[in-house]
């Protein structure tokens, strides 16, 4: 069953703050690949972490960790003790309509771009510290605003993005399954059709042990050239390279080509000459790049779900699940994951959730699964709990006596984003925006949101009830409309977020104290405040001191009377 984020043993457990400085060489072992974790420990105390400085780059340490908890490892993310903090180093920025080729180029992240008359490198030190080991470390180099080098796009944030959503698509992409053992992924054998059908449709067998959100990715690479190529240049790197060293890059491609809309998060580094900077990627948050098909099919020979109790086979007419009965397995608050031993193969494995909807194209969709008929297995009985202290990433071993704890699992849990009409309050809005647009002097449209602001963010893991799911059974978050207004030159936001039908609230008008809009940012400090008091603006614990906040209730008999007084609040504040 699903569990908390349990903290990464081999991580530094001082109480001090360590960033991610970068992922770099990978070791191919016979568990589970392995990858270097770059390490630097903050220099002090303080909520903001925004510069290279106030990182002690002298303190640095490298682990080497399973490829397993890739899907957690994001270069600039925070750790404390093992375990990732909420906020991470580093700015959002949104790029829109980006161009990517067939061919992208490559870079290093060492490059060193000009030498006279004094050396410049592609990545400044005093921006991004990188560890001598890393400076070969492979990147996407995209053009942009006339830059080759304006988006800079390490291929280990590709990998962990578009393709290793899960620890078990990590062994798949790190071990080069899908080329040379497709039948353990997708059942080649059985009378279903697993491929790309005229109807934009992707049906797949699906083998047991893969989560059905894992058939995403799988499906993608199976019909899009560019992704299966992308995929299949991370085992072929790593084949290629570790034949004559111990360790590697991996590389890969982009699974995709055309234009896209990402939502990222990174730094910004100048050029060479001063004129300008470009933009380092941390971390992909979400991407707009369409996928080869529309629906996505799954059939399993055993997906646990009960069959229709008119057709269904008697209980003594069916098999036990299982083969391999094993002990369910209980986590504990001081339970670590850890890659040095192998997991015990008796133990029952623990899922860990990863959420979040990345792919925007993606948004609203669910997993086809034909109704059953008839149940051939029945659930075997369990022999007991037993309480762990460790889980691990790696292959299970067959020994009882292995040391690796339970099997761990990383799982893509997607949260489901509905496409279906607006909530009343968002329809009561839009017409909110037509009245301020017919005022002289007035401008109001409703903000494109990126993947950080579009939805409520989530407090505790995927799954768990908490406010920020308007219904927390279906895992369905709450929705947020900004609505941009330009009132005779001065700029305001109005926020508004998707209520329960029992909930009482007003909406919120923000209106910076000197020129210039609501910024990103600024905008997503507001949001994350907003769910730490689960909803009541008035009880905000802090907010930028140069935006002022003003409250409204919903009870205004028109949409002409509401934007009228919005237009009265916005002229006070000049």
């Amino acid at each position: 069953m699903p569990t908390r984020v349990p903290p990464i043993q081999e991580f530094p457990k001082d109480g001090r703050i360590w960033r991610v400085d970068w992922l770099g060489r990978v070791e191919r072992t016979s568990a589970e690949a392995l990858i270097d974790v770059h390490l630097s420990p903050a220099r002090k105390e303080t909520m903001f972490l925004r510069e290279q400085s106030d990182f002690d780059a002298h303190a640095t340490v490298k682990l080497r960790v399973g490829v397993g908890l890739l899907p957690f490892l994001v270069i600039g993310s925070l750790w404390r003790n093992g375990r990732r903090q909420r906020k991470d180093f580093g700015y959002p920025r949104n790029f829109r309509n980006i161009n990517i080729p067939e061919t992208v180029g490559t870079t290093t992240a060492g490059l060193i771009v000009q030498k006279e008359p004094d050396t410049r490198w592609l990545i400044p030190k005093f921006c991004h510290q990188l560890d001598r080991s890393c400076w070969f470390s492979p990147l996407f180099a995209i053009k942009h605003e006339g830059d080759p080098y304006g988006i800079l796009l390490p291929m280990i944030e590709v990998i962990r993005f578009y393709y290793v959503v899960s620890s078990d698509m990590a062994h798949i992409a790190f071990n080069g399954t899908l080329q040379l053992d497709l039948d353990s992924v997708i059942n080649t054998q059985s009378t279903v059709d697993s491929r790309l059908h005229d109807s934009g449709r992707m049906v797949l067998h699906l083998r047991q042990w893969l989560a059905d959100d894992d058939a995403w990715v799988i499906g993608r690479v199976l019909a899009d050239a560019n992704a299966k190529d992308g995929i299949d240049r991370i085992y072929n790197s790593l084949l290629r390279d570790t034949a004559n060293y111990k360790t590697a890059f991996a590389e890969c491609g982009l699974p995709f080509a055309g234009t896209t809309n990402w939502t990222t998060r990174g730094i910004e580094v100048p050029k060479e000459d001063g004129k300008g900077h470009r933009w380092l990627i941390y971390e992909l948050t979400g991407c707009s790049a369409p996928f080869p098909f529309d629906s996505m099919e799954v059939v399993r020979d055993n997906d646990g779900r009960m069959a229709d109790p008119e057709s269904d086979l008697p209980d003594d007419e069916k098999r036990p699940a299982w083969s391999l009965v094993q002990k369910a397995t209980k986590t504990t608050n001081g339970t670590e994951v850890q890659s040095d031993d192998p997991p015990r193969a008796d133990l029952q494995a623990v899922a860990i959730p990863s959420a979040g909807e990345r792919f925007s194209a993606l948004r609203g969709k669910e997993i086809i699964k034909t109704p059953k008929d008839q149940c051939r297995y029945k659930k075997a009985a369990v022999p007991g709990t037993e309480k762990v202290d460790v889980l691990g990433t790696g292959d299970p071993s067959g020994s009882e006596t292995a040391e690796g704890g339970a099997p761990a699992s990383i799982e893509w849990q997607r949260e489901i984003k509905r496409s279906e009409s607006l909530p009343a309050s968002f329809e009561s809005l839009q017409a909110v925006v037509d009245a301020l647009n017919h005022h002289s002097g007035t401008k109001a449209h409703v903000r494109e949101l990126s993947g950080s602001t579009e939805f409520l963010r989530l407090t505790k893991p995927s799954g768990h009830r908490q406010w920020s799911y308007l219904d927390s059974a279906r895992r369905t978050r709450r929705r947020v409309m900004v609505i941009d207004i330009d009132c005779d030159g001065v700029l305001g936001c109005l926020v508004e977020y998707e209520r329960r039908d029992s909930e009482r609230s007003r909406i919120a008008l923000f209106v910076p104290r000197e020129s210039g809009q609501v910024p990103e940012s600024i905008l997503i400090r507001l949001l994350y405040g907003l769910v730490a008091v689960e909803g009541v603006w008035v009880n905000l614990k802090s907010y930028p001191t140069d935006v002022r906040l003003e409250l409204f209730n919903h009870s205004r008999p028109s949409a002409a009377k509401f934007a009228a007084d919005l237009r009265d609040a916005m002229r006070k504040v000049v």
